[in-house]
């Protein structure tokens, strides 16, 4: 069906006050303390210890720096926002190329954001012998940065020295319910090739792993 223009130009324009908004929200909750002991912090300072461990990419739209410098660690590092970020008021919100939107409201696609700029981020995901993943729900609207690389480290066909160090860190049981479900869905239901052809491990941060 059709819409309205004028409905989908005041409909662009709420997007856009939305945007502003979650902007401003995200700087003042940047600016707040951070706990030192949290298991995000010991991730980071832990892979900022690694000198091979090669890139960084965030989902978030802060500034990782700031939040390694509150946490005592280096800022000599290099990473890469996915999404834009506050620093440069270039935050990128939407939905996947695939969803069908009515005319008018092209406006929702993330790539047709004026921010939104090239990463190597699904060669990278490739060439890695070990990948990290920290907070992300790996849901729908992220499909198209993560998809091809989990049905890659799926194959029935794949080699013993094509397998990969997989590492995903989640909240509680639930989350780890919704990742698993997310990735059955990425991979035609065979989870199962991803734990038996690559070192795939789940980490839950609420403390029911801490034994792990």
């Amino acid at each position: 069906g059709a819409t309205s223009p004028a409905y989908a130009l005041n409909d662009s324009k709420f997007f856009q006050s939305l945007s502003h908004s979650l902007r401003q929200y995200i700087a003042t909750q940047q600016e707040k303390p951070i706990r030192e002991d949290s298991v995000a912090g010991k991730v980071l300072s832990a892979l900022l210890s690694v000198s091979s461990f090669a890139k960084i990419y965030t989902f978030n739209y802060t500034d990782l720096k700031q939040t390694a410098m509150k946490l005592g660690l280096t800022t000599d590092f290099e990473y890469e926002h996915v999404h834009g970020n506050i620093q440069n008021d270039s935050v990128i919100l939407g939905i996947q190329d695939d969803a069908d939107v009515f005319g008018g409201y092209e406006f929702l696609y993330k790539t047709f954001n004026q921010y939104y700029s090239s990463h190597e981020i699904l060669f990278d995901l490739l060439d890695a012998d070990e990948v990290i993943f920290f907070g992300h729900s790996l849901g729908k609207t992220d499909y198209h940065y993560f998809q091809r690389f989990f049905q890659m480290q799926c194959r029935s066909e794949m080699k013993r020295t094509e397998g990969k160090k997989i590492t995903i860190f989640t909240f509680d049981d639930a989350s780890r319910i919704s990742v698993l479900t997310q990735l059955r869905a990425m991979n035609n239901k065979r989870t199962d090739l991803l734990f038996n052809q690559n070192d795939f491990n789940i980490f839950r941060t609420d403390g029911s792993d801490d034994k792990k």
